[in-house]
């Protein structure tokens, strides 16, 4: 839905305020050089008012979902400009973008302002907003605002896109400090050397092909993954909060993100216990953005 309102700004009350004067001026002294300058003075504001409407009526912005990134990557708000004319190649002139981001723990706002000073040319193609957060957690996008003061910045025209929340995570930064995990990988050797099948599981981002049965899916066309029981087992991996007591609470969070983005590289079954959460062992993506969600949330 666009919600399009106006206001007046400091250029135009000082204007209104100017017309005004010259009016009360005419009608004191009776004076028709003055009437006529408060003529034209009136139509020009009044042509000022529709083009400024004008410039800003068809305009149409579509905002998607933000992306969950780690906390010190760039990242962006995707907006799309559409026009609602039939003509091609129409242009927006001066926009203003304005977007709050809201931190849904800590209720912290951050504010962006992004100016075209150049017309915007609508071709439906889609424009980044980039930001960079510098504390993890859970946000969201609490406000977009696109606004224009064409042409003469008398008044500003302002819509407010109108959608649903949000919401996106931050997650710790993935660093390395140099803490041995040997501690916490449960393994039991595999005594024959050989590799015993347990079960089928179902396909998940991320799986190595090599894992993949493909006789199964000739068969049913769905994607199962082999599981062996010695793979299972050897790989089982439970990243504990407590035991990296030397560091500071960040760090402790930066390193378990360290090893939980390596684990999920390497297909290991892994498993997370921090304070607040506790996260059986398992691999796959949405278990990889699971546990990253926790860490943000800590």
């Amino acid at each position: 839905m666009k919600i399009l309102s106006v206001s007046l700004t400091y250029f135009g009350r000082l204007f209104l305020l100017i017309l005004l004067t010259l009016f009360i001026g005419a009608i004191n002294y009776n004076n028709s050089l003055a009437y006529l300058l408060v003529f034209v003075f009136f139509s020009l504001y009044a042509l000022i008012f529709y083009q400024g409407w004008k410039n800003i009526k068809d305009l149409k912005i579509l905002c998607y979902p933000l992306k969950s990134h780690f906390m010190g990557e760039p990242n962006g708000i995707k907006t799309q400009f559409l026009s609602i004319r039939k003509k091609q190649n129409n242009q927006f002139n001066f926009l203003y973008c304005e977007y709050q981001l809201v931190n849904i723990i800590t209720q912290e706002k951050m504010k962006h302002v992004t100016s075209f000073l150049r017309p915007v040319i609508v071709q439906k193609t889609i424009q980044e907003f980039e930001f960079e957060l510098i504390s993890r957690g859970c946000f969201q996008l609490a406000e977009f605002v696109c606004s224009s003061q064409y042409p003469l910045a008398l008044f500003k025209w302002t819509q407010r896109v109108s959608n649903e929340k949000k919401t996106f995570y931050i997650y710790p930064a993935p660093i390395d400090h140099h803490v041995s995990d040997q501690s916490h990988r449960q393994s039991v050797p595999n005594k024959t050397g050989v590799e015993q099948f347990k079960e089928l599981s179902r396909y998940q981002e991320g799986d190595p092909l090599s894992k993949i049965c493909w006789k199964t899916y000739a068969r049913t066309e769905r994607l199962m993954t082999k599981i062996f029981e010695d793979e299972q087992e050897n790989k089982q991996i439970v990243y504990k909060y407590d035991d990296l007591g030397l560091l500071k609470k960040e760090q402790k969070l930066s390193q378990l993100c360290y090893w939980i983005k390596q684990a999920h590289q390497k297909g290991f079954y892994y498993g997370l216990n921090i304070p607040g959460h506790t996260i059986k062992a398992n691999h796959g993506t949405e278990h990889y953005h699971q546990c990253l969600i926790a860490l943000a949330q800590s």
